[in-house]
This record gives C-alpha cells, sequence and structure tokens, in this order.
C-alpha cells in the first residue's frame, strides 16, 4: 500500500523528444539514411517503388517546376522522382538503417544552419546544380566513341598500319644516342631482324591501342560542360597532356598482363620481351598494370569514372595553359560533383576521395614515363609515320 502511494506521488518526468533530421526530399522527419540520403520513410519507399516500376513517373504537367515539401510529394511523382536525384538518391547507395550518433549531429548542425527559407531554397538549387553537372559528364562519358569499326578510327588505323614507307624501315643513326651503342657495338651486335619485330611491336601498341582512343578522348572531352568555354590553346593543351592518363582510366578493365605478355583489349598480345624495349626495360608496363590493378580494385560505378576522369582532364598545373584560373574553376566543380558521388558511397571509411586523389598522383607518374619513352622512340626511328591526330597529340612536352 505503502508503495503504490509513493509510486502515485512520484512526479512523472517527461523527457523532450529527440530532434530528428529532416527529409531532404520532403522536409518530413527523416528516419534514417536511405539510398545514400537522409530521408523519410515515405520518399524511401517512393524511391524504390520507382527503381521496380519506371511506369509510375509520368511525365510532369506543370514544366517539371512543382515544388515537392510533405503536403505536396503526393501530387507529382515526376518531380519527386527528379528531387529524390538531385539530393543524391541512388541504387548504388542502398544504406538503409538508423543514425549513429555522429551522423545525427553532422545532420542536426546542418538544419540548424538552414534558418531561413531562402538557406533551404539556395541548397537546394545547388544540390540540383550537382546533380545537373554529373548528368552531363555522364552523358559525356556514355557518347565518347568507343567503337574501333566507325569510319574515324579505321581511317586512322589504316593510314598508321599500311603506311608504304613504314614497310621499309632502316636503322637510324640516332638509335645510337638511346641504345648508347658506338658504330662497331652496332655492326656487332645489333640483331636487325630482332630489332625490327620490336620496332612492328610497338607500331603495332600505337595502331591498334592507341590510335582508336584519340577519337573517344577528343569527343568526351568537347562534350563536358565547360570545355569549350576555354581557349582553344588551352583545350589542346588538355587534351595532348590528358589523353594517356583517360586512355589508361578507361583501358584499366581490360588490361591483362602475364609473366610473358600483355593484351590490352584487342585480339593482340603483346609480348613482354618486346615491349621492354620501348618504356625504359619492364618499368613503364608494371607501372601501367599495378594502377590498373589498383584502380579496378576501387570497383567504381559510372559515374565516378565518368567524373574522375573529368578531374584528371582538367587539371590546371598543365605546363603550357595561359588561363590556368578557368581550369582550376571548372575542376574544383567537379571535384565537388565526385566527392559527393564517392561519399554517399563511401559513408562509412570516407577514403574512397582520398583513394582517388593519390591514383591521379599515380597516373601522373605513368604518364610522364609514357611521354619520354614515345619522345625517346620516335627521335630513334623517325621513319615511323603516326596518324597526324595521334602525332599532334603526342608532340605536347611536359
Amino acid at each position: 500500500m505503502a508503495t503504490a502511494v509513493l509510486r502515485a506521488a512520484k512526479p512523472h518526468v517527461k523527457h523532450p523528444r529527440p530532434v530528428l533530421s529532416l527529409c531532404r526530399v520532403c522536409g518530413d522527419e527523416a528516419s534514417g539514411i536511405h539510398y545514400g540520403v537522409t530521408s523519410c520513410e515515405g520518399c524511401k519507399g517512393f524511391f524504390r517503388r520507382c527503381i521496380g516500376n519506371r511506369t509510375l513517373i509520368v511525365q510532369c504537367q506543370r514544366n517539371s517546376k512543382c515544388d515537392i515539401i510533405k503536403s505536396t510529394r503526393g501530387r507529382c511523382a515526376f518531380c519527386r522522382y527528379q528531387k529524390c536525384l538531385a539530393v543524391g538518391m541512388s541504387i548504388h547507395s542502398v544504406r538503409v538503417g538508423r543514425y549513429s550518433k555522429v551522423q545525427r549531429q553532422k545532420n542536426l548542425v546542418e538544419i540548424q544552419s538552414l534558418q531561413t527559407k531562402e538557406q533551404i531554397e539556395e541548397r537546394e538549387r545547388k544540390d540540383r546544380e550537382i546533380y545537373a553537372m554529373i548528368q552531363k559528364v555522364v552523358l559525356a562519358y556514355e557518347s565518347a566513341v568507343n567503337d574501333t569499326a566507325t569510319h574515324a578510327h579505321w581511317k586512322m588505323r589504316q593510314n598508321f598500319v599500311h603506311n608504304p614507307q613504314v614497310d621499309h624501315l632502316q636503322v637510324d643513326l640516332s638509335v645510337l644516342a638511346v641504345q648508347n651503342l658506338t658504330i662497331p657495338q652496332l655492326t656487332e651486335s645489333l640483331d636487325m631482324a630482332d630489332m625490327y619485330a620490336k620496332v612492328c611491336t610497338v607500331k603495332t601498341f600505337f595502331a591498334e591501342v592507341l590510335t582508336p582512343a584519340v577519337v573517344s578522348v577528343v569527343q568526351f572531352s568537347k562534350n563536358l560542360p565547360g570545355f569549350c568555354d576555354i581557349s582553344q590553346a588551352d583545350q589542346m593543351t588538355l587534351l595532348k597532356s590528358g589523353f594517356f592518363e583517360l586512355w589508361l582510366i578507361r583501358c584499366s578493365p581490360i588490361i591483362s598482363a602475364g609473366q610473358e605478355a600483355m593484351t590490352f583489349g584487342t585480339d593482340q598480345s603483346f609480348p613482354m620481351s618486346m615491349l621492354h624495349w620501348f618504356g625504359h626495360n619492364y618499368q613503364l608496363w608494371e607501372l601501367i598494370y599495378e594502377f590498373a590493378k589498383s584502380f579496378n580494385a576501387l570497383q567504381l560505378i559510372k559515374e565516378e569514372v565518368a567524373l574522375f576522369s573529368a578531374v584528371v582532364l582538367f587539371s590546371e598545373d598543365r605546363h603550357g595553359l595561359t588561363e590556368s584560373g578557368k581550369v582550376e574553376y571548372r575542376q574544383d566543380k567537379l571535384l565537388e560533383c565526385l566527392k559527393r558521388e564517392v561519399d554517399r558511397r563511401d559513408w562509412k571509411n570516407k577514403q574512397m576521395f582520398a583513394k582517388l586523389l593519390v591514383h591521379a598522383t599515380k597516373l601522373r607518374t605513368v604518364s610522364t614515363l609514357f611521354k619520354s619513352s614515345a619522345n625517346e622512340f620516335r627521335g630513334a626511328w623517325p621513319y615511323v609515320e603516326f596518324p597526324a591526330l595521334l602525332q599532334e597529340i603526342l608532340d605536347y612536352e611536359c
């Protein structure tokens, strides 16, 4: 009896309800992080249904300008889906779950910083701007010519492979500078058949592997937002300096190497005993293979590869740029997009972005060694002609 009285007399303490973050899509109370974004149960379910059934997304009747808030989110599926994408929702970022304390505190700080309607609208504007840029970069990446059977690729390869002057290669004395040989050593130790085979192997690598990529890299670059806004001289500088790096990014998934040969996604196998003559013995080819291996291990999705390629292209420290500030401005925008894409997938460790920056440095190292090797080869064998476009790409001086 006394215990019952004490319980009745004990004042009831009302604990304040914890403040939760708001849904980035409609502003309702969020239940967790779904598809990479802080969102409510309603928008989480809506995005899941849209992924499974695209017929739910009917074209907007108001020029895609519907205001998506809690009370109106059910009126236009098209605008709601577009806003889901704009704020960063993605099937590749599935991490349904409750907040960690750190994530909750971070989101609460963000909400507290958005005190006015103008600030909220500014954040939404920025979300849409980033999303639009990502879509343009991905479209440029997808539309880049990748079919080596196109007329442009075929013509470039034909001019290179079947050039009659190449069939009459002569031993140029400039090879002495590369091989550090004297004339007596040349006559005694140089195996002409072996030398010819090595030159033909390198020639085939340029014709079958690199030449088809020139058109693809040029098309990708010209379709990127902001690329055509810089001067033509700077466009050429970026293309020349970044060509090999963009080729290696694209080619990494199909590069394979064994103890005796390497392949680059074609039917042609390149013996290492022939390749090592080009590229400071095996060093270049080892670096190429090691980069491809570590880059593939990151398991990037298409959007991330496209953005990383664009970031590499817009490098403001390229030698010869006249307006590096404009290039840096565009690279900063692309870095912001890339960081958002990789962080929403790598939400736990937040290390992927840093790893990509490290790979950008590795790319530069491999590219520098390739250019050095290419210049030595061209100096030693001036009779080997290259297609005009590839010749211009290789003329870049670091």
